[in-house]
């Protein structure tokens, strides 16, 4: 049940970076001279790309948990026979 927990504040986390990122990136593309259509264009392109980024390093941060936790448990089993 906690890592269900964690996985829907794992992708509310990444859906609220994502709406972060679109509408940093328009506020910033629409202090440029150009359309404002190829401003949301960008601004979408951009954020995408940030939530790509941040998708993967979650992603690492799982698998460098689960393995240091698969460690830990191994550890604790050597050292105490009932565990």
């Amino acid at each position: 049940m906690r890592q269900y927990a964690l996985a829907i504040m794992m992708l509310c986390c990444v859906g609220l970076f994502w709406l972060t990122s679109v509408g940093g990136s328009l506020a910033y593309q629409l202090t440029r001279p150009i359309p404002t259509s190829l401003a949301i264009i960008h601004s979408r392109v951009y954020a995408q790309a940030l939530t790509l980024a941040a998708l993967g390093m979650a992603g690492l941060v799982d698998v460098y948990e689960h393995r240091h936790q698969t460690n830990e448990v191994a550890t604790c089993s050597s050292l105490h026979p009932l565990l």
